[in-house]
């Protein structure tokens, strides 16, 4: 479960980006930011990152590196709720695979339309016991 939650989070990105201000100038990857300058990190582009995840379009229960997704962000911005989020997602799955260990996907998901988080508004699901 543990990784499969992992990958959840790496392939979904619940957050789609965080934004920044530079402090200073710097350079990264032949870009130049100038002290001042607004900069966005986008949480999908770097959990499917192909440097790091191996076929990062293709959604792998059983990654062996799906820990090292961005989803929660990184070093002093790393988000504070991150391990109460796991906890809270292990619970949800293994209480709804526990009831429901079979179940299909009868219609596509319907979206929050929103340019900040990812979120499903409705899911059509057929469950058997």
């Amino acid at each position: 479960m543990g990784s499969a939650i992992h990958e959840l989070l790496r392939y979904v990105s619940p957050v789609y980006h965080m934004a920044r201000t530079a402090t200073r100038d710097v350079e990264l990857s032949d870009k130049k930011i100038a002290s001042g300058e607004r900069v966005a990190m986008m949480y999908g582009a770097g959990n499917r990152d192909p440097e790091v995840f191996e076929d990062p379009h293709r959604l792998d229960l059983s990654r062996a590196n799906a820990s090292s997704h961005l989803t929660f962000g990184i070093g002093i911005h790393h988000c504070l709720g991150s391990r109460l989020a796991g906890m809270q997602l292990r619970a949800i799955l293994s209480t709804f695979l526990a009831a429901y260990p079979r179940f299909e996907v009868v219609a596509p998901p319907v979206y929050l339309a929103s340019n900040f988080v990812a979120a499903i508004k409705s899911l059509p699901l057929r469950l058997y016991r």
